[in-house]
């Protein structure tokens, strides 16, 4: 009989060095139905992390589609919470971090007391100002969702995959193919073929020796469950980065309604033109501000943040990690 690369006895060592039992599929269903993006988040970055190391514990040294996962979940965290914009200044003016505390400070103030979060007095205002920095309250709503999104499809499949497919299971056993059988036929958005294929390609790691073929089936299976991931989650992905365009439509009509309240009751043919006025003014200001939010938005999307440093993908195809950037000073 085949054996797997890890046994449960490994499994259950980890578990007593966390004290934390593997996620379960209740677990992640009670994570899913939390209402406040923030925490969620939290709470499916770790999730995340719980079932990376228990899936690493059955199937041996390596990354897994989870340990992505993880690092990915907690930059998209740090969109939710908002913090997309000082992180962004505070790499383009490194020299003079100094200079930004004061921001610093009074934004993640802001942040605490709920400033996207629309369930917050300060966040219905927020809401109701529509500022030019709006992008980021777009950005913010889009990729909680596009997080929420996964984890509660993939996420709660790896919770099932650990506990109906337990280690000590031997090859192509019953409880195996019923899992793979309950995944759906078809191509993403809706149906579910690269997962199986992924699942199947981790089953085979579990018996496989030879090194280069173990890191070439965990690649394969992580690129396939990461194929589907993006496919699903394309709607968010645009929204996101579209922020910044879709709140400068309107600034005109916007500014001019903060000036003048009583503009909806005005004849169209002065309202349009007085708009159209406004909107030069405030033109410049928010080319600005949509810049500087598209390159926010977009430079958080292209990072990876790891412990003592953090990985642009636009260089990872020719730097290798090690002589990546140094992380910026962590922050109080």
């Amino acid at each position: 009989m085949n054996r797997s690369y890890a046994s449960a006895a490994t499994v259950k060592l980890i578990e007593g060095i966390y004290a934390l039992p593997v996620p379960s599929v209740d677990e992640v269903r009670q994570i899913v139905a939390i209402a406040n993006p923030v925490i969620r988040n939290l709470r499916i970055t770790h999730c995340y992390s719980r079932l990376a190391a228990a899936f690493a514990a059955r199937s041996g040294d390596g990354a897994n589609w989870c340990s992505y996962a993880t690092w990915a979940s907690r930059q998209a965290g740090r969109t939710v919470r908002g913090e997309d914009l000082l992180e962004h200044l505070g790499n383009r003016f490194a020299r003079h971090r100094w200079a930004l505390h004061p921001i610093r400070t009074l934004w993640r103030r802001l942040l605490r007391h709920g400033l996207f979060q629309p369930e917050t007095r300060i966040g219905r205002l927020t809401a109701e100002l529509h500022t030019p920095f709006d992008a980021f309250e777009g950005a913010s709503a889009a990729v909680a969702r596009g997080n929420l999104r996964v984890f509660e499809e993939i996420g709660l499949e790896f919770a099932r995959y650990l506990h109906e497919c337990p280690p000590e299971t031997p090859a192509n056993a019953p409880e195996v193919r019923r899992f793979l059988d309950s995944l759906r036929p078809g191509d993403p958005p809706e149906g579910q073929r690269y997962l199986r294929q992924a699942f199947m390609h981790y089953e085979r790691l579990r018996f496989e020796r030879n090194p280069k073929a173990r890191a070439e089936l965990a690649v394969l299976a992580n690129l396939e469950i990461g194929f589907h991931e993006q496919t699903r989650l394309q709607p968010e992905i645009r929204e996101a980065l579209d922020a910044a365009h879709a709140t400068k439509e309107d600034l005109g009509r916007r500014a001019l309604e903060s000036l003048f309240p009583s503009t909806a009751r005005w004849w169209s043919v002065v309202r349009g033109p007085a708009g159209a006025a406004i909107g030069v003014v405030a033109a410049g200001f928010q080319r600005t501000s949509s810049r500087l939010a598209r390159e926010a938005i977009t430079d958080s999307f292209m990072v990876m943040t790891l412990p003592e440093r953090y990985w642009r993908s636009e260089r990872t195809w020719t730097t290798p990690i090690r002589r990546c950037s140094k992380s910026p000073p962590t922050r109080s």
